[in-house]
């Protein structure tokens, strides 16, 4: 909920500058009405405790809680000894000053206590013309609080409205600046969205915790299985290596030794296939070393026939080799 601004400037945010009364009494009291309960108020009691000042000074205006009013009747008058805290001329004068300063004041109205409109130049005119009867001679109970009974103690019972007066204005003033942020700020809004924060985030939380449990509800059985598989790969060692034989097998066992059987043996490698000129250098080969032991010395006995070449079945490949090798033999013999 926001309030929109009535005016431009300064106190634009708390509402529009409001109006200040100056009644100016024949007792020479001064009574000044201010708002109340109002965006201004508060601005307008500051003026008055803190900026309307005698030429001393001291404080002009007072407030009475007994007749509810601020006027210039001293804090410490009494009906034996009345006191003013100026004289009206310097009351409205310096009242005039301060408030026409003020943003928060909009007009200023002086007048006498038969509702006459006045100027600050016509009250120095009822001065000068002796216009005011001094407060002394007036029995006007609204213009004074202070007196009290003979033998009572004034100063703690001014002591004690003056506290009340200031923790009033203090409240007021509280309820002021809580109406002006109010007015900025859209609080019902500014909850809602912390709440719509607070949701998402406790839904994301809620996820994530469900999230966590099942990884733990997984890790858990992976654990599980790689115990199962130590287990079971330990179990099987074991049984292979120290399980018990039966009886029978036990004996047979013990009577005959343990063979370990002999790897089997590799099949020969095959042979190499020889080129046409690989064989023909070979023959070649053969022929000259059967040459030469034909040519060296017979034995006694008649050497037996050399058995046949595994390769005899090439022998008609090389024929040209063949007719060369016999008529060497046919020569020789």
């Amino acid at each position: 909920m926001r309030h929109a601004a009535s005016s431009k400037g300064k106190g634009s945010s708390k509402g529009a500058p409001e109006p200040i009364t100056l009644i100016v009494c024949r007792n020479q009291v001064v009574k000044a009405i201010i708002s109340y309960l109002t965006p201004r108020a508060a601005e307008h009691r500051e003026l008055l405790m803190f900026k309307v000042t005698n030429k001393d000074g001291v404080r002009v205006f007072w407030f009475k809680p007994a007749i509810t009013e601020w006027n210039t009747v001293a804090m410490d008058s009494t009906d034996d000894d009345p006191k003013l805290t100026a004289t009206p001329v310097e009351a409205v004068a310096r009242a005039l000053d301060v408030f026409k300063k003020s943003s928060a004041v909009s007009s200023i109205k002086i007048q006498d206590e038969d509702g006459n409109v006045l100027t600050i130049e016509q009250v120095r005119q009822m001065a000068a013309d002796g216009y005011f009867t001094p407060l002394e001679e007036t029995a006007d109970e609204n213009t004074s609080d202070a007196g009290s009974d003979a033998g009572s103690d004034a100063g703690s019972d001014d002591e004690l409205a003056e506290a009340v007066f200031e923790l009033k204005a203090k409240q007021t003033l509280l309820e002021s600046r809580f109406t002006d942020f109010e007015g900025k700020v859209d609080i019902e809004g500014t909850l809602a969205l912390i709440d719509g924060h607070y949701r998402a985030g406790a839904e994301a939380h809620h996820k994530l915790e469900a999230t966590v449990a099942e990884l733990r509800a997984e890790l858990v059985a992976l654990r599980a299985e790689v115990v199962a598989l130590r287990d079971g790969a330990s179990s099987s060692g074991a049984s292979t290596s120290t399980a018990p034989l039966p009886d029978s097998q036990a004996d047979a066992s013990a009577a005959s030794p343990i063979v370990t059987p002999a790897p089997a043996a590799s099949p020969p490698p095959a042979p190499k296939k020889l080129s046409r000129l690989e064989k023909v250098a070979a023959k070649k080969r053969r022929l000259e070393q059967e040459a030469a032991e034909l040519a060296a010395p017979a034995p006694a006995e008649e050497a037996a026939p050399a058995p046949a070449s595994a390769e005899s079945d090439d022998e008609e490949d090389v024929p040209i080799v063949r007719r060369g090798a016999r008529s060497k033999k046919a020569k020789r013999m």
